[in-house]
């Protein structure tokens, strides 16, 4: 609910639908150490920033696993640092060098050209390639052995108590009585 409340209240700004970035987030889950709840926060995270769209946009939340992973911080957090990064390169390079992600000056010039150049998702596409290339696939990897294998029991369960509740409809009959409980305090609190 919260995907689809930011998606409409950015205007779908990140040029994919809400059901593809929590596909996306379950996806990213299952195969590295981040949880599906995780990445639908850092997904939230990136929505915000509207200059990140489309492929770029699933790229980045791809790579927000591996940067959690490697800093040994929540998915949201590593969003944030992409999305300003990526939103505005001169700036936001430097915060990931902070981080520990590095650039060469010859990648850094050339970055800057394409955004100076007015060429911002050209730009993007160089940076994501770069981090692609310096340790992509780090979430996936850290996902795998007996610590993702209970990991992905923990997603998977999760992912299936929430589709029962739905099929069931136990998940509205539990809203419709905490909402009651919710207002009937309110009133109590009120007097």
């Amino acid at each position: 609910m919260r995907l689809g409340a930011l998606f409409k209240s950015t205007g779908g700004a990140a040029g994919i639908s809400a059901e593809r970035i929590n596909h996306l987030s379950e996806e990213i889950g299952r195969n590295t150490l981040q949880s599906a709840e995780g990445m639908r926060d850092a997904a939230g995270a990136l929505m915000t920033f509207r200059a990140i769209t489309g492929d770029q946009f699933e790229r980045t939340l791809h790579l927000t696993a591996d940067l959690a992973e490697i800093l040994g911080t929540d998915a949201r957090s590593a969003a944030l640092q992409f999305g300003k990064a990526l939103e505005d390169p001169k700036t936001g390079l430097t915060m990931l060098r902070r981080s520990g992600v590095s650039f060469t000056d010859s990648q850094k010039e050339m970055i800057f050209k394409l955004q100076e150049s007015g060429d911002l998702m050209k730009a993007q596409t160089v940076v994501l390639g770069i981090l692609e290339g310096q340790f992509g696939g780090t979430g996936a990897g850290a996902g795998g052995g007996l610590a993702g294998a209970a990991d992905l029991v923990g997603e998977n369960l999760a992912k299936f108590s929430e589709n029962l509740m739905q099929v069931t409809g136990i998940a509205g009959l539990v809203t419709g009585a905490l909402t009651g409980i919710g207002r009937a305090l309110g009133f109590i609190a009120d007097k």
